[in-house]
């Protein structure tokens, strides 16, 4: 069986670019011949946006002959039922705690997103799972670092409650990145989102291609060509180098590929020419603007330079730093001065 795995593409008559993904995953099934396509949770981002969507989507799914799978998720937790139409190849998985579902011999179980307790119904899932489809959040201390607040609150799950569950289980709900990790026999794989719902999302979109039989099991994550994501970049300012930075801001930019998305961050102190540093910084954002699907500049808290030289023992370091060269005076600064500014608050 060959399967292509998505989650989290949330829908929205908002936004169009995330129909035309969509519409991207359907032809790649069709280009590589998939037999069922995956999502696993929140493909519409409410739901309204399911009611005012359903006829465009189901005109997308009809371009495929490949079977879909659908799992509710969170945001679309009540955006279906028995009755609701998205096409004869689309087989909605909304049965409570859970549901089976055997193709080709391979046996799928499907657990909609739902306010209980992983380890609840664990114990009574059936055995021999080829593929467990879930929306939610495994608790990995290995990656917990990409978790937000809101990642956690929905459906968590310890890594031990899935060893040796399934062969594979396909999650949706972490959008930022593709992950992939084993717990004992048991692979887990996020896709992460297919376009880049937020600044997070900073590395490339990717469905999941899946290829298994009863004894073998590929895994691979196929770029989304047409689904931009962001790049972060970070700059620290001071005076005299204004310009240095401006005219860094402008080659990173220029030397950024397509399909990248610029979020630029500045911090750091500035002259008490406050008004001509945003102008300038205005002027870049406007000229790159339309080279890009979207770009976002942020001064996060810029400080006049002045105001924390009134401190004496802070304007004797500055002076000490004087005959250093510029590339480590400036990273002296960048460590010291967010330190320097929040004594002197």
């Amino acid at each position: 069986m060959k399967l292509l795995h998505t989650a989290d593409l949330h829908l929205t008559s908002r936004d169009n670019k995330r129909l035309e993904v969509l519409n991207w995953i359907v032809e790649k099934s069709n280009a590589l011949n998939i037999d069922t396509v995956i999502i696993a949770g929140d493909l519409f981002d409410s739901d309204t946006d399911a009611n005012q969507l359903r006829q465009k989507v189901r005109e997308i799914f009809k371009k495929t002959s490949a079977e879909i799978l659908i799992v509710p998720g969170n945001h679309d937790e009540n955006s279906y039922s028995p009755g609701g139409e998205f096409g004869s190849n689309v087989h909605l998985l909304i049965e409570k705690p859970y549901q089976i579902l055997v193709k080709d011999s391979i046996k799928i179980v499907a657990f909609p997103y739902q306010n209980i307790k992983f380890s609840e119904f664990k114990k009574d899932l059936p055995e021999d799972i080829d593929i467990l489809i879930i929306h939610g959040t495994v608790l990995d201390p290995s990656f917990s670092y990409l978790l937000t607040d809101e990642d956690i609150e929905y459906l968590p799950i310890y890594p031990a409650s899935l060893e040796d569950t399934a062969r594979y289980v396909a999650f949706g709900h972490f959008h930022t990145r593709y992950l992939l990790v084993d717990y004992k026999k048991t692979k887990v794989c996020y896709p992460g989102a297919p376009v880049a719902l937020s600044t997070k999302c900073t590395k490339e979109r990717v469905v999941v291609y899946v290829e298994m039989d009863r004894e073998n099991l590929k895994i691979e994550p196929l770029k989304i060509e047409i689904s931009p994501f962001w790049r972060r970049l970070e700059y620290f300012v001071y005076p005299d180098i204004e310009e240095t930075i401006f005219k860094k801001i402008q080659s990173d930019l220029e030397a950024l590929k397509f399909g990248t998305m610029p979020y630029i961050i500045i911090r750091g102190f500035i002259a008490t020419d406050e008004k001509a540093f945003y102008q300038k910084l205005n002027e870049i954002e406007k000229n790159f603007a339309p080279q890009f699907l979207e770009l976002k500049v942020v001064a996060e808290n810029i400080t006049v330079w002045e105001r924390i030289l009134t401190n004496p023992i802070i304007k004797k370091f500055v002076e000490r730093t004087k005959n250093l060269n510029d590339r480590l005076r400036m990273k002296i600064f960048e460590i010291v001065f967010p330190i320097f500014n929040d004594l002197i608050r």
